[in-house]
């Protein structure tokens, strides 16, 4: 049986609340850019990192708030079936979370951050409701915390300690060879994206992990093979100078759309299915986001409530013929 999804979000529901935050959005890009602190002195770094450090905690206090506003419109416009969603989080109370959260990352040394990702997560899970129902988020800080230090921190310090080495036995600014900076530049960034790649797949892949009623939500992917798909659809972006984007972008969610998978009891119940067609997913994309970029961003309301209605609208539930049919999913 396949169950279809409906999202009736459009660009009227929330542009109110969305520029006020885009306007936020904007001003903080303009001060951690502008010219006074990339032109500062090497003795003026410490006044820079408070600043930064400053604007980046109110802006995380600004979209911690909005985040809330915005699931509260965002969440009851998708229905699966008969199913609806309700949301019913209060912004103080997420605003506090947020607020203890930061606090104990930065005296943690970011330590704490995946116990404050948990538990954001799970408040969020928490205050949802689906089918009268309430998710339940199962990710373990633990988990998380390895992530970040064995295949985030460390290949990067790796790398770091590579493309040192590289520069300096080089001479690669002893010579001042602009060619050699740019091979440098280069390898580092793909160096970089590599490491990033099989980095966000395992964290995405830990917050796919929820409960609900007896019934888990997870994705049911291999390491290497999704690490490579995700690798394939990047280089052909880069490739075609990111002309291909919506397509690795619609791509990519229905590669792991089809791996999310419900399961009661070690049965599997059914997954995700994406059947939109990627010629009209492309266009509309495409030209949602010129939109978007010709206006400044205040399109985004509209431009990206008709990309993620379009997305939802061609994708079901699809029940596995032989999943148990008593208590349902």
């Amino acid at each position: 049986m396949k169950i279809p999804f409906e999202f009736s979000l459009r660009g009227k529901d929330w542009w109110k609340p969305f520029i006020p935050y885009w306007i936020v959005y904007v001003a903080y890009i303009a001060i951690t850019k502008s010219k006074g602190f990339t032109g500062m002195s090497t003795s003026d770094t410490g006044g820079y990192i408070v600043v930064l450090l400053a604007a980046s905690l109110v802006y995380i206090a600004v979209a911690a708030v909005f985040t809330i506003i915005f699931l509260r419109i965002f969440l009851p416009k998708f229905r699966a079936g008969n199913k609806g969603v309700e949301f019913r989080g209060e912004i103080g109370r997420f605003l506090g979370k947020v607020i203890l959260g930061l606090l104990l990352s930065i005296i943690t040394v970011g330590f704490y951050l995946p116990w404050f990702i948990r538990n954001m997560a799970a408040y969020l899970a928490s205050q949802t409701r689906f089918g009268g129902e309430e998710p339940k988020f199962l990710g373990k800080p633990g988990k998380l915390l390895v992530y970040n230090l064995l295949a985030l921190l460390l290949p990067m310090l790796i790398i770091l300690g590579l493309i040192v080495f590289v520069v300096m036995a080089g001479g690669v600014y002893r010579d001042g060879s602009a060619r050699n900076l740019l091979l440098v530049t280069i390898v580092t960034f793909l160096a970089v994206m590599i490491i990033l790649i099989p980095y966000f797949y395992l964290v995405y892949r830990w917050y796919a992990n929820f409960s609900c009623s007896n019934v888990s939500l997870y994705w049911k992917t291999e390491f290497w093979p999704s690490c490579f798909f995700i690798l394939g659809q990047l280089c052909l972006t880069v490739v075609t100078i990111g002309v291909y984007w919506p397509a690795a972008t619609l791509r990519l969610y229905a590669y792991f759309a089809e791996r999310t998978v419900l399961e009661r009891d070690g049965a599997e119940l059914g997954r995700i299915a994406f059947e939109g067609r990627l010629g009209k997913g492309f266009g509309l994309f495409w030209g949602q986001s010129l939109l978007c970029l010709v206006t400044l961003g205040f399109y985004i309301p509209w431009g990206g409530a008709r990309m993620l209605s379009w997305t939802l609208e061609n994708s079901s539930y699809v029940e596995n013929a032989e999943a148990p049919t008593s208590g349902g999913a």
